[in-house]
């Protein structure tokens, strides 16, 4: 009997309550990124290659 007790009062404590908060944290974060990632990716790309490209530009400048 006692250790059906123990084992009852083993999940009563909240030791693991944030490793679920943070769980369900990070999966919701996890899910609006999946939601919101196929819409944006063209514009990630193209602010990538407008990145890129003034590099090479400033690169190519001729030195006076």
């Amino acid at each position: 009997m006692r250790f059906i007790k123990n084992f009852i009062n083993k999940f009563k404590r909240e030791d693991g309550q944030s490793v679920v908060e943070y769980s369900l944290i990070s999966f919701m974060i996890l899910g609006g990124g999946v939601i919101f990632l196929p819409s944006a990716i063209d514009d990630i790309v193209t602010a990538y290659h407008i990145y890129i490209g003034s590099y090479y530009y400033v690169i190519s400048m001729p030195i006076l």
